[in-house]
């Protein structure tokens, strides 16, 4: 399972709130941030349902290339 370490080292584990977590703490080059949040609930909601389906195929393919 992927992980992320932060810098006052707490860790973060899970791929959803990975990306999630990512996208609200870093901005894109223009200024504003990747993942929205309350400021657009339709885009978030159509982020959230990408991430949740990704997530899911991904575990789906672990069964198979192992």
């Amino acid at each position: 399972m992927p992980s992320l370490k932060l810098s006052d080292g707490e860790i973060r584990n899970q791929t959803g709130a990975l990306v999630r977590y990512l996208g609200k703490a870093y901005k894109a080059k223009d200024g504003t941030n990747f993942y929205p949040g309350p400021a657009d609930p339709m885009l978030s909601y159509k982020i959230d349902l990408y991430i949740d389906t990704q997530d899911a195929w991904f575990l789906e393919t672990l069964k198979f290339t192992v």
